[in-house]
């Protein structure tokens, strides 16, 4: 078999040119799952916290901390964007 061009084996240097193409176009995909795992979770902490306060205000005198009444009025948007998250 007479070697050409086409059937000659790659130099190590073209090889890592073509593996490191392909890396940067999966990178973006991964920082851009990475990013909203992270934002998704944080968000279902912030509204985790805020059912704990809604589910405390019952306890909590008004005149302690005013905005837990305020949060019992949102209750079952809250208990819905939870649920979402379930």
């Amino acid at each position: 078999m007479k070697r050409t061009r086409e059937n000659f084996p790659r130099t190590g240097g073209e090889f890592h040119k073509t593996a490191e193409k392909q890396n940067s176009k999966h990178m973006g995909k991964k920082n851009f799952r990475n990013f909203f795992s992270k934002f998704g979770f944080f968000l279902n902490l912030g509204f985790g916290g805020l059912l704990l306060i809604v589910y405390l205000s019952f306890y909590i005198p008004p005149d302690s901390f005013w905005p837990a009444p305020f949060l019992g009025l949102l209750y079952p948007y809250i208990l819905m964007v939870n649920l979402v998250f379930v």
